[in-house]
């Protein structure tokens, strides 16, 4: 996210670099939320009382950020295929 914002700062965020890193972050929550489902059906089968699986469950659920991060990635390239358009045309 840093590196991220760095670019906003330079105004270098519509470019195929910026595309890397936003990979890099999606990719890094596809991994975290394949952690966390291997927990949920570990103790999910090996639980007595009904309270922590609920709750992994309802982490599980929430892949929200993940497909928000999948549709922003694809607005950042939409916009960095304008914006090269645009330069070619200036």
């Amino acid at each position: 996210m840093w590196r991220l914002l760095t670019m906003v700062r330079k105004d270098r965020i519509f470019s195929e670099a910026s595309m890397r890193w936003v990979n890099v972050i999606v990719g890094a929550i596809a991994a975290g939320w394949a952690v966390l489902v291997a927990v949920f059906l570990y103790v999910g089968f090996n639980a007595d009382d009904p309270g922590l699986p609920v709750v992994l469950f309802l982490l599980v659920v929430g892949v929200a950020v993940g497909l928000l991060m999948v549709v922003m990635r694809a607005l950042l390239r939409q916009a960095t295929t304008l914006r090269t358009d645009m330069e070619a045309v200036i």
